[in-house]
């Protein structure tokens, strides 16, 4: 699960190599981890603590994934930056919203503005990296992967 008791991977074939992903979170004990665990997987990981940051990110950079809380700093600014992805120069990137406040409505709307994927928060790590290379079109079924046996040794 996201958190500070989260199993870090010790060893991982990086088979993701050459991917961006924008990382979204108002919480540093949740960015820490997930951002540890896909530059392990050979990604570029670039980081966002509010919108502000994360809007001039997504002007300046494209990215292959962006993953974004709803939640950010007590508003809901991850709406707005699922439509701004929608818009701007990421608009064919996928999108998965990872938010503790999922629920049907706020599903649907996240998903009614374009995200592709909408979970909650707890995540297991590997969950989170087998939608998010799987949206990125890298295929499991090949190599190592997230969630895969052999894919990552886990600490005890």
């Amino acid at each position: 699960m996201l958190g500070s008791t989260l199993a870090l991977p010790l060893a991982v074939i990086p088979y993701a190599t050459g991917k961006r992903i924008l990382l979204v979170d108002d919480e540093r004990a949740l960015l820490a981890p997930m951002t540890r665990y896909f530059t392990r997987l050979g990604c570029t990981v670039e980081t966002a603590l509010a919108r502000p940051e994360a809007e001039a990110l997504l002007e300046a950079q494209l990215f292959d994934l962006v993953v974004l809380d709803l939640m950010l700093g007590g508003e809901p600014d991850g709406f707005a930056l699922v439509r701004q992805v929608r818009s701007g120069p990421n608009r064919d990137r996928p999108v998965i919203v990872l938010s503790g406040l999922v629920s049907p409505e706020t599903a649907a709307e996240a998903e009614r503005l374009g995200a592709d994927v909408v979970l909650s928060k707890p995540q297991p790590l590997s969950a989170l990296g087998r939608v998010a290379m799987s949206l990125m079109g890298i295929d499991e079924t090949q190599g190592d992967a997230p969630g895969r046996p052999g894919a990552l040794e886990q600490n005890p």
